[in-house]
């Protein structure tokens, strides 16, 4: 991303942050979360990396809106999760 943030126009390159972002989106919710069954380990992991790594990574190119309005799926899906692997344990 480094590389094409600096090797490209800015709108282009937002335009193409933008598509890849909806179709990462779309990728871990089908082919990943939809495909597997998670433990509260896998859970608690999969929220952590969402919110902690992939989401902030993608925001730093971002100039125009955050990227959590284009991978609402995946952030909203680890964070019921999380929920739900929260209220069973309590």
């Amino acid at each position: 991303l480094y590389l094409l943030n600096d090797s490209m126009a800015k709108s282009a390159f937002q335009s193409i942050l933008k598509r890849l972002t909806v179709e990462l989106d779309k990728f871990f919710y089908n082919d990943i979360i939809m495909q597997n069954q998670f433990n509260e380990g896998g859970v608690l992991q999969l929220d952590y990396d969402v919110n902690k790594y992939l989401i902030p990574i993608l925001n730093e190119f971002s100039l125009d809106v955050r990227i959590d309005n284009y991978i609402r799926m995946l952030a909203h899906v680890a964070s019921l999760l999380t929920d739900f692997f929260t209220y069973i344990v309590l």
